[in-house]
């Protein structure tokens, strides 16, 4: 089995894709500033090590649809750290 990166690198060649992500969605719930649960989901995009300046982007949407944007970032702490968490608070 190819690993998360290879796999990209092959979907990519084969496909002749010009820009592709490996997905990964996390759904989990988040308090939000006025104190209510909201079911939240978190994806991440990964670029793969070809790309390490832009490798991974995060957005997050909760159940309410409002969404939260991260910009590109080479590591996915540093992507995480970007997202305007406080989006999803309004």
């Amino acid at each position: 089995m190819e690993s998360p990166a290879e796999a990209l690198e092959t979907v990519k060649l084969l496909s002749r894709a010009s820009e592709l992500y490996h997905v990964t969605t996390f759904v989990g719930y988040r308090e939000n500033l006025r104190g209510q649960n909201k079911r939240v989901t978190i994806v991440v995009w990964d670029a793969g090590p070809l790309k390490p300046d832009i490798r991974y982007r995060v957005l997050a949407r909760d159940e309410d649809g409002h969404e939260a944007l991260g910009k590109p970032h080479d590591r996915l702490d540093g992507a995480l750290a970007v997202v305007q968490w406080s989006d999803l608070d309004k």
